[in-house]
């Protein structure tokens, strides 16, 4: 049985801790007498603030720093994060329109300007053919015999047709594609561009004291008692510019060549031209032999500054004298 003194001590002990857990719930709070039954919660407490704010500092964000001074708020040198907007993302259909416009545009260039430039490029094919031409040598380029023309005729009828006179002449096939052409761009325009019956005898670039390049057709016609040359002059084409061609004449520069002329013109139809050959010394001259009866001289040809071209025998006294000798033999 217990006695009188241990229950009053008991019932004072009971006492006591139920007034200290009614004060502290009452003055500080359920929270401050939770933490007073933990002591290591302030601890934790502190640990995840530290967590929280190392985790904003590492934010990717622009990071501004308030000016020192700049108001009187009391937050001079405390760090504001400040987030920016929000990226503005491309839907699918805006990404493929926005890829497909060059596409677009190429096609649309290529509807407007394709058949222009694949006519040019053709037209330059076309023109490097003439440029670097190359006749044959073993046969003339007009003959007059009417007996050899015949023969011309039949073993190369693919390169020589017979003219209202009776002459084999030779035309050029590269010469008559680019004619047509510079015709076909020019709206039929271009003229002194020859025509079918006139025998080509000279047909490559030549080029001036400037280096400008040139494109030169020389041709004759087989008139009997006469021997007139007819030149084409072409300013070539190049990538962005087209063919042009460029008013010229045939001039006879050398005085002395004048009576040679002359004697040249009495052989009428005895007449031979052969294919012009290039100088290789002067990339502005080419010499074309001509065969009067039986015998042969060589006219030298030369590529003026003004896209005229000069003409005259290579030794004009010379000439005359074989002539004579030719015929006296006769």
């Amino acid at each position: 049985m217990t006695s009188p003194a241990a229950m009053r001590l008991t019932s004072a002990v009971e006492s006591c801790w139920i007034l200290r857990g009614g004060v502290t719930r009452g003055i500080i709070g359920e929270g401050e007498a939770a933490r007073s039954l933990d002591p290591h919660s302030h601890l934790r407490r502190k640990f995840a603030n530290m967590r929280c704010k190392r985790g904003a500092m590492s934010d990717k964000h622009e990071i501004q720093q308030k000016p020192a001074g700049s108001d009187a708020s009391g937050e001079g040198g405390v760090i504001r994060i400040d987030y920016g907007p929000p990226a503005r993302r491309l839907s699918i259909q805006t990404k493929r329109a926005l890829l497909g416009m060059p596409v677009i545009a190429v096609i649309i260039l290529a509807i407007m300007y394709g058949p222009r430039v694949f006519q040019h490029w053709m037209f330059l094919r076309t023109q490097a053919a003439c440029l670097d031409a190359s006749l044959p040598t073993d046969w003339p380029m007009i003959e007059r015999d009417r007996t050899k023309a015949r023969t011309l005729l039949q073993t190369r009828a693919g390169e020589y047709h017979e003219d209202p006179w009776g002459y084999a002449v030779r035309s050029d096939p590269r010469w008559d594609a680019l004619r047509t052409a510079m015709r076909a761009l020019e709206g039929g325009g271009a003229r002194g561009l020859g025509d079918g019956d006139w025998g080509v005898v000279f047909l490559h670039e030549r080029r001036n004291s400037a280096g400008e390049a040139r494109l030169i057709r020389v041709d004759s016609t087989p008139l009997v008692g006469d021997l007139p040359f007819n030149v084409t002059v072409v300013q070539p084409a190049t990538t962005f510019s087209h063919a042009k061609q460029l008013p010229s004449r045939m001039i006879i520069s050398d005085a002395d060549s004048l009576p040679a002329f002359l004697t040249a013109l009495t052989y009428g139809e005895d007449v031979r031209i052969w294919a012009g050959v290039l100088d290789a010394s002067d990339a502005s001259r080419f010499t074309i032999p001509i065969t009067f009866g039986p015998v042969t001289e060589s006219l030298h040809f030369r590529l003026e500054d003004d896209d005229t071209i000069s003409v005259k025998f290579a030794d004009p006294a010379a000439f005359i004298a074989r002539v004579k000798a030719s015929r006296g033999r006769q």
